[in-house]
């Protein structure tokens, strides 16, 4: 593995580290119905304990197999199936929150008009989820041809074997 992978590699275990932290801290909310309201979540939900801490840890294993897809595409773990098609969809989806920060900082700035303020925790969650998306997206950019599939790779060296050996045969060298 050149430098250039390492660091790439390191991108993806970074984004992987944010991501068990990310289910941590989801974990911890999730416990106190108080902090579960103060994050966002919705009165329906913190009124029914039993709905908000099934919904919670149930979000907190998603992120914590994202964690898992992290590291497997940096190479830590054991490659996951499907790798690339799975980070590809972690990362749109981190980003795609982080880039809610957008109309937080419209609605804050008065650009768009919206019942009451923004939080300033929904501003933190937008950054954080926009870091990892980030993180998740330089590290595919960078580890995309080495996380690909070893059938694929097998296939296309036959392939190239084949091509070889006309091109010997037919007197080409």
């Amino acid at each position: 593995m050149n430098t250039k992978n390492i660091a790439f590699s390191q991108q993806l275990k970074i984004a992987g580290i944010l991501t068990f932290a990310v289910a941590l801290f989801q974990a911890i909310i999730t416990i106190s119905p108080e902090w579960s309201r103060y994050f966002g979540a919705g009165e329906s939900l913190v009124s029914k304990i039993w709905l908000l801490y099934i919904s919670g840890f149930i979000v907190t294993l998603i992120f914590i197999l994202f964690g898992f897809y992290a590291l497997s595409g940096a190479g830590i773990i054991k490659r996951l199936p499907f790798l690339r098609t799975g980070l590809v969809i972690i990362c749109a989806l981190f980003t795609l929150r982080g880039l809610e920060i957008v109309m937080d900082i419209l609605i804050a700035t008065g650009k768009i008009h919206a019942k009451g303020s923004v939080p300033i925790q929904f501003f933190a969650e937008s950054i954080v989820s926009l870091v990892i998306g980030l993180l998740y997206l330089f590290g595919i950019i960078g580890a995309w041809a080495r996380m690909q599939n070893k059938k694929t790779i097998y296939r296309k060296s036959k392939e190239l074997m084949k091509g070889y050996r006309q091109y010997k045969y037919y007197g080409c060298n």
